[in-house]
């Protein structure tokens, strides 16, 4: 739901202020332009306000007539959920995200990312063989992600985790190692975004990869 004109190029230099007035500005000359309210959501998470994201994110949902543009809004969705640790919620904006397109990476990242959360929860899962299967659940999904575009590179930092979690370490790194090349690569960051998946892969090193 990216808009390839210069409030989009702000947005991907990491200037917000200008990135957000051209947005309003979009909108205020065609207040049907559903793609313009999916960017101005990204803009609100920046700010951390997740009640003008989810506003933002229904106006362009409700709007589109694309299936593509949906998806991403029902993606958007299922992230704010996540952020606020509902799974089931989050849940189920991906597996909507995934009925209007099984083709974008980022349902199926969702999808992974919310089963490796779910695989931790030993209140939930009492037992060590359903905890796995939680795991290989979320490998399967990440995978499918990855298929479908190798540059999506925050799907290489879930990936590592749950193959972590799996006790498959050297196939972890090595996917850490292919993730940390893609972040240039990965067209759909911009500078901020670019900056929070190279901390991600930071924390998952510290985590799982320092050795004492």
């Amino acid at each position: 739901y990216l808009i390839r004109k210069p409030p989009h190029t702000y947005h991907l230099q990491g200037d917000l202020a200008k990135a957000e007035a051209g947005y309003l500005s979009v909108i205020k000359k065609d207040p049907n332009f559903a793609a313009a309210y999916l960017n101005m959501a990204r803009i609100f998470a920046y700010k951390g306000d997740a009640n003008g994201m989810q506003k933002m994110l229904a106006q362009g949902f409700n709007l589109s007539v694309d299936s593509g543009l949906k998806a991403s809004a029902a993606y958007s969705m299922a992230a704010l959920y996540f952020a606020r640790n509902d799974l089931e919620s989050a849940n189920h904006y991906a597996d909507q995200a995934i009925a209007l397109n099984s083709t974008y990476p980022l349902g199926w990242y969702m999808k992974g990312k919310i089963a490796y959360q779910d695989s931790l929860d030993k209140n939930k899962y009492s037992s060590a063989d359903e905890r796995r299967a939680k795991a290989q659940n979320a490998v399967f999904y990440l995978k499918r992600a990855i298929n479908l575009n190798g540059n999506q590179s925050i799907a290489y930092v879930e990936l590592g985790k749950a193959l972590f979690a799996l006790g498959e370490e050297n196939e972890a790194k090595k996917i850490y190692a292919v993730g940390l090349a893609t972040i240039e690569k990965d067209m759909s960051l911009g500078v901020l975004e670019k900056e929070k998946v190279q901390n991600s892969f930071a924390e998952a090193r510290r985590s799982y990869l320092e050795t004492q």
